[in-house]
């Protein structure tokens, strides 16, 4: 959590919800090595912001996880975004035409399970770290 004013949270909320959003991420960024931020509705990019500055993104689906560097992500979401708005472009549109750094196989459970077992989580973590090495 970060500390912020009344005053700071009317001015933010008082625009529109994209550049809310991305007044936060960069907030949280500056603070953070780390921010993981979680688009929905098959939308490849919830702000320009976001996608200005993703490192790297990691999309499940089922059965797998893709990983792709920033940089790639932005250039497709780039071809396919209708009037530069990052959240026309679905998941779906970019990874039928961007080639992901690594593919994982995820198992599908029949149940809801807390949590995977480390033995698929470990090689996307070692692979995250691989693509974006933490700082010191």
């Amino acid at each position: 959590p970060l500390e912020v004013s009344t005053g700071f949270v009317s001015g933010v909320l008082s625009g529109p919800a994209s550049e809310a959003a991305d007044t936060c991420f960069k907030m949280l960024s500056a603070e953070r090595e780390v921010v993981v931020v979680e688009s929905n509705s098959d939308v490849a990019s919830p702000t320009k912001g976001v996608l200005a500055r993703a490192d790297l993104v990691l999309v499940a689906t089922p059965g797998r996880a893709l990983l792709y560097t920033g940089e790639r992500w932005r250039m497709a979401v780039s071809l396919r975004s209708r009037v530069g708005l990052p959240w026309t472009a679905s998941v779906g549109e970019i990874v039928s035409i961007a080639r992901p750094e690594r593919v994982f196989d995820v198992p599908l459970a029949e149940e809801i399970v807390e949590r995977l077992p480390s033995d698929y989580v470990a090689p996307i973590l070692e692979s995250l770290q691989t693509l974006r090495p933490l700082k010191s």
